[in-house]
């Protein structure tokens, strides 16, 4: 495996900020021996995206002493590679790649200490990821076959990604 991973922050003042975290990851097996015997040679790593990156903006407001901060991000899965259970091996044919947009609210209040002593803030955050309810596969493989009662393989199976998800966190801190 060889790669380069960056991450950049512009901060434009307390209330924006811009960020980026992009990777490219150059995953190959030199060699490779299946279960048969076979031998091959620079072959990608299955599953292992080439290319990744999350790029997106943050708006953070005091109102009070209560803080809150949104988030909107993008999210850039690059081209991934097969295994082929037909073979027993990776392959060099690529899965799609994908984008998902994501956003998050997070609101951090000292407001609860007045109720509970020694508690300090408590953050309460909203995440909502894949906002656009993209489909996508998230894995893919090829199949020797026996699934779906077939007598053969050579097809490719995919495992649907997440869809449209909203979920939350709350962190007490004392």
């Amino acid at each position: 495996m060889q790669g380069v991973n960056a991450s950049l922050r512009a901060r434009f003042d307390f209330n924006w900020m811009a960020f980026a975290n992009l990777g490219y990851l150059d995953a190959r097996y030199l060699t490779y021996t299946s279960n048969s015997g076979a031998v091959y040679h620079n072959l990608p790593d299955p599953a292992s995206p080439r290319d990744t990156a999350d790029i997106g903006i943050r708006y953070r407001r005091f109102v009070g002493s209560t803080l809150i901060a949104t988030n909107v991000w993008d999210q850039y899965v690059g081209k991934r590679y097969l295994f082929s259970n037909a073979i027993g091996a990776p392959t060099h044919i690529a899965i799609v790649p994908y984008n998902l947009l994501n956003a998050s609210i997070t609101v951090k209040t000292p407001y609860f200490n007045r109720f509970v002593s020694h508690l300090g803030e408590v953050d309460v955050s909203f995440y909502a990821t894949n906002l656009l309810g993209r489909k996508y596969n998230a894995t893919e493989y090829i199949s020797a076959g026996g699934y779906f009662n077939t007598p053969n393989g050579g097809y490719a199976i995919a495992n649907p990604g997440a869809p449209r998800a909203f979920y939350g966190t709350v962190t007490v801190k004392f």
